[in-house]
């Protein structure tokens, strides 16, 4: 989907901002715009699902930690999160980068964290935690999603289909926990 754009084979796709900095690049900044997803008809709310954001851990058994956590620091500072950020055209983490200047230059971005902070705007957090999560999503289910729009697939068997699959890897991580 996001190369068919590149290529110029679709006009549009829905698609979070990871893809953009890349399409500018590709297409020029004059052919490119995005867009927050509209809130409902009636106005009083947006709804969206939430995007796993980048992160940086520590181990436990780690050696050197002081300086594992110096780097961390200096990492997620505002500076270097909106550095990284602008970079690959995706939304700050750290709230203290969010109304540096490129952000004002950049549409999609400013759009973003607009519709985020909107107070009628509802985030549905996605279970990224659990560790069967990309197959369910992606590998297990997008071909199955697209028999959906094809008609070959009722929309109320797929989301069976996941919701049971979620259920069940919901089930298993749970069941690790303890």
């Amino acid at each position: 989907m996001v190369a068919q754009f590149g290529q110029g084979d679709i006009g549009m796709l829905q698609h979070n901002l990871g893809s953009y900095v890349d399409h500018i690049r590709l297409l020029g900044k004059d052919k490119i715009a995005g867009i927050p997803l509209p809130p409902s008809r009636a106005g009083a709310a947006r709804t969206i699902v939430s995007n796993p954001v980048d992160g940086l851990g520590l181990f436990k058994a780690s050696k050197n930690k002081a300086a594992a956590w110096k780097f961390i620091e200096f990492a997620a500072s505002p500076e270097m999160n909106s550095l990284w950020n602008e970079d690959v055209g995706a939304i700050p983490a750290n709230v203290g980068a969010a109304d540096d200047e490129w952000i004002a230059k950049a549409p999609p971005a400013k759009a973003v964290l607009e519709s985020l902070n909107d107070p009628r705007t509802k985030v549905v957090q996605l279970p990224y935690y659990l560790p069967d999560w990309n197959n369910i999503s992606k590998a297990d289910n997008e071909p199955s999603f697209q028999k959906v729009l094809l008609g070959r697939l009722t929309a109320k068997a797929f989301c069976d289909k996941v919701a049971n699959e979620l259920n069940s890897a919901q089930a298993d991580w749970e069941k690790h926990q303890n």
